[in-house]
C-alpha cells in the first residue's frame, strides 16, 4: 500500500533520517558528542585498501560481547552501516539540501 501512495516504508524512513544525521555529524553540522563517535577506515591505518579508498567508516568495536545485538541497534553502529551503503557520490554531497535531494532519488 505504501508504494501505491508514493510513501516510503518505515524502515526506509528510519534509514533516511539516520543517513541525514550521519551527514550532519561528519560535516560539522551536529554536536561534537556525535561527530567524535565516527572514524574513517583510512584514519585507522596507513594501508591503502579498497575500503579506505571508498571513504568508508569503520564500525565501532563492541566493548562487551554479551550485548552485541543491543549494540548493533545503537546509532553509532547502525548509522555507520547505513552510511557505508550509500553511494559515494551521495556521501560527498556539497550541501545538506543536495544530500537530501540525491538520497531520495
Amino acid at each position: 500500500m505504501f508504494p501505491m501512495l508514493g510513501w516510503k516504508s518505515l524502515q526506509d524512513r528510519c534509514n533516511y533520517f539516520k543517513a541525514l544525521l550521519m551527514y550532519k555529524s561528519l560535516n560539522g553540522l551536529a554536536p561534537s558528542y556525535l561527530s567524535s563517535k565516527f572514524n574513517y577506515i583510512s584514519d585507522r591505518h596507513c594501508v591503502n585498501t579498497r575500503q579506505a579508498a571508498a571513504d568508508l567508516l569503520a564500525l565501532p568495536p563492541c566493548s562487551n560481547g554479551n550485548d552485541t545485538e543491543y549494540f548493533k541497534s545503537s546509532f553509532s553502529y547502525s548509522g555507520v552501516q547505513v552510511w557505508n551503503k550509500i553511494n559515494l557520490d551521495i556521501r560527498k554531497s556539497p550541501s545538506i539540501q543536495c544530500f537530501k535531494r540525491m538520497y531520495n532519488l
